[in-house]
Order: C-alpha cells, then structure tokens, then sequence
C-alpha cells in the first residue's frame, strides 16, 4: 500500500502542508463547508495570506489581505487551506461540491 499523504515522498508539497504546525488562531470560523463557491474565515487575527491547496499537493490559488477565497473554478473535491496570520500559520480543509 502507498505511504499516507503527509509522509509519501512522491508528493513534498504535501509533506509540507499537512506537517506544518497547527498554531492557535483565536476564534477561527471557516465557512461554509462543504461549499460550491466562496469560502469565508473569520478570525479576530488580520489575514495576511490563504493559499489554496488541492489534495494532490498542487497550489491552486492564493489570496493576499482577504478573509475569503473563491473556489468555484475548481474541480469538486478536497482542498487544504494554508492560512497565513500574524499569529503564524493554521491548515484547514474543505470539501468542494
């Protein structure tokens, strides 16, 4: 069987997003999810970056000084999204339908 994602290394970009140390962003809603479109995070911590990962590791998109991401483009399926703050860096997913 193939390794899990996070340790394959036929996939580093996945090794990076999925290990990359969780930090504690206060208050961090991300909704709605699943969605057909738009994705919204609130936080009471500014948005520096959102960079939008497909599962395969690809980065799809990336959003400067915004609280919100547009994935209608995209293929249905699962993203990561890496979300950049003062406080440092937090990884969520989301299903898109």
């Amino acid at each position: 069987p193939d390794p899990p994602l996070e340790n394959n290394p036929d996939i580093p970009a996945c090794q990076s997003i999925l290990s990359s140390p969780d930090v504690e962003i206060a208050q961090l809603k991300l909704y709605p999810n699943p969605t057909e479109a738009v994705v919204f995070v609130e936080t009471n911590t500014p948005i520096e970056i959102i960079e939008v990962f497909h599962i395969n590791g690809k980065k799809v998109s990336e959003v400067r000084n915004r609280n919100q991401v547009d994935l209608y483009t995209l293929d249905d399926g699962v993203y990561f999204l890496k979300i950049h703050s003062a406080n440092g860096i937090i990884n969520k997913k989301i299903l898109k339908r």
